[in-house]
């Protein structure tokens, strides 16, 4: 039968509060080693040791003043209650089995309080043990996602060098603008090329009015020879009527007659070939302005159509390579997405773990509590006072405090004073 069935049981058994107290502090040792154990727990552990070792000091000096180094500790049968519980967690799985508490003297009490600290070592241990591990494997987790989106943004950056996008758009750009300067060049050609047809064209018109004015100075001629008949038959008829049938003149004004008819005909076949002359000009001057230029203007039209055509040409492969960027970017965007959710559900996990740290850190601080209260109640005058244990108190106030069932399942595992059972925690818990 263990002290805690003899203190709890009401068997009456005798026990010397000296090797209580050495019992005590060998428990009170292996809490602070298993709080020091945990590099999270190693700020608790300090007001922890200087109030268990003043609280087991206390007891001995009191014990050594009674002058009962053995003194008769029995326990009788359960009268008390268990103060309220907090929150709304439902039972504490010990409540069903831990006996009532009652008032008990100062010595027996303390004890009673004292023995029980097995118990909160367990429970504080296997909360740290699961927290630290928990927390190893989200840092392990944290770490994979850490590397996984390196890789990633690694590839993405040799993607980029090896598809040298800056110097593609470069080089593109600068493709664009020789292509540019070449269409200006050939615009400046087609403009060279329209003022010297105009300037072709004005020659042409002006042989043309050379032309025409020496028409007009061969109609002259004609109109002066014109002239001159006219005054000759003039003459032949007044001639002939002062004659009568004897008009000797007659041959001489026939002869002047038949050179002007020559004179005539000279003028008519010059006019004639001027004429011709013109015609030719002006289907040469039409042919030259009219075919010429729109041979030349199809020539650069086919020019600029080309340079625009690879001017397209290049700027479709730009808008191809930065679709392929952009397309490689997603790709690697999506392939980083879980990394980046996993590392931000590791991260909501660190805050859970912050918040069982901070629960464990609550119960270290009331049983700092409790314990300064052991050492007030052995070191006031009147002893015999009676004393009320509540360390099943501070128990059931740590296990209505958690917010996960697997909070509550490890304190259930560090309990010894059940034989019940609690399910396993869900492997999902919302918190």
């Amino acid at each position: 039968m263990t002290t805690r069935d003899a203190l709890n049981g009401g068997a009456g058994l005798r026990v010397s509060v000296g090797a209580i107290l050495a019992a005590v502090a060998g428990l009170v040792l292996q809490v602070l080693a298993v709080l020091a154990a945990s590099s999270w727990m190693a700020w608790l552990s300090l007001p922890a040791t200087a109030l268990i070792a003043g609280a087991v000091w206390m007891a001995a000096r009191h014990q050594e003043r009674a002058g009962d180094p053995a003194e008769s500790l029995t326990t009788g049968s359960a009268a008390g209650g268990i103060a309220p519980r907090v929150g709304n967690a439902g039972p504490s799985p010990v409540d069903a089995v831990r006996p009532p508490v009652e008032t008990q003297d100062p010595p027996r009490g303390i004890i009673t309080d004292l023995t029980g600290f097995e118990e909160f070592r367990r429970i504080i241990s296997t909360h740290i043990d699961r927290i630290n591990g928990n927390t190893d494997t989200a840092a392990m987790d944290i770490l994979a996602d850490l590397r996984a989106i390196e890789t990633e943004v690694n590839d993405l950056l040799a993607h980029l060098q090896n598809t040298d996008a800056t110097h593609s758009v470069e080089d593109v750009l600068r493709k664009t603008e020789q292509q540019a300067a070449a269409n200006r060049d050939d615009i400046a050609r087609f403009q060279d090329k329209e003022s010297e047809l105009n300037h072709m064209a004005e020659r042409r018109v002006e042989e043309i009015r050379s032309e025409v004015s020496s028409l007009d100075t061969h109609l002259e001629g004609i109109r002066g020879i014109a002239q001159s008949t006219r005054m000759l038959s003039i003459n032949a008829a007044i001639e002939a009527t002062r004659a009568g049938e004897r008009g000797a003149g007659f041959n001489v004004i026939a002869s002047e007659v038949r050179e002007l008819a020559h004179r005539s005909a000279d003028l008519a076949k010059a006019i004639s070939e001027g004429l011709r002359t013109l015609e030719s000009q002006l289907d040469a001057s039409f042919r030259d302005i009219v075919f010429d230029r729109i041979a030349t203007e199809q020539a650069m039209l086919d020019t600029l159509s080309e340079g625009i055509t690879d001017l397209t040409a290049t700027l479709e492969d730009l808008i191809a390579h930065q679709r392929e960027t952009l397309l490689t970017a997603q790709q690697k965007g999506e392939r980083l997405a879980p990394s980046v959710v996993n590392l931000i559900g590791s991260i909501q996990f660190q805050d859970i773990t912050r918040q069982q740290l901070e629960n464990v850190g609550k119960g270290v601080v009331a049983v700092e509590g409790l314990l300064g209260d052991i050492a007030t109640a052995l070191d006031r005058p009147d002893r015999g006072r009676a004393y009320a244990p509540r360390l099943h108190t501070v128990l059931d106030t740590m296990f209505h405090s958690y917010v996960m069932e697997a909070e509550r399942a490890a304190h259930h595992g560090g309990t010894a004073l059940s034989d019940t059972t609690v399910e396993d925690p869900p492997a999902i818990e919302l918190f």
